[in-house]
């Protein structure tokens, strides 16, 4: 299978952007497939990437969404910093896709990010605010 088909190098791919993307700032990534309700121990700032619906085909597709999280933040400035900092990593609109199976990591092509939804402050549980954007992914495979 070609590299710009796997699943684990589109995951790795995406958790390098956000790793590198968010180093000198501190919001901390997760990458549960699964959202779960934030806890008092939660960190003050952080987000959570998840990638579904994945689509493989000469033009691939995937759905990816990243949920933003602030405890503590009465004004929400905080979690607006955070969106800006995530909106920050989809510009110029590509994110790299590597071949993880190489050491060093191969560039083998490019995703395309378009962002299709945004929403407004949600309040959840123990005063915690949340928001989320909700991206296309879109890049070329090459099936041989």
């Amino acid at each position: 299978m070609d590299a710009t088909l796997k699943e684990v190098n589109l995951w790795r791919s995406i958790k390098k952007l956000f790793v590198d993307g968010l180093e000198n700032t501190d919001i901390i990534p997760y990458f549960d497939r699964v959202l779960a309700n934030p806890t008092k121990d939660a960190p003050k700032k952080w987000i959570n990437v998840m990638v579904e619906n994945l689509d493989p085909a000469h033009v691939s597709e995937a759905t990816m969404t990243v949920f933003c999280f602030s405890k503590e933040d009465h004004e929400g400035d905080e979690l607006a910093q955070i969106r800006d900092e995530v909106i920050r990593l989809f510009y110029p609109k590509f994110i790299d896709l590597y071949d993880a199976s190489t050491d060093p990591w191969t560039k083998v092509g490019g995703m395309l990010v378009t962002i299709d939804d945004q929403s407004g402050t949600i309040y959840t549980q123990n005063d915690f605010k949340m928001l989320y954007i909700q991206t296309t992914l879109r890049w070329g495979a090459v099936w041989s």
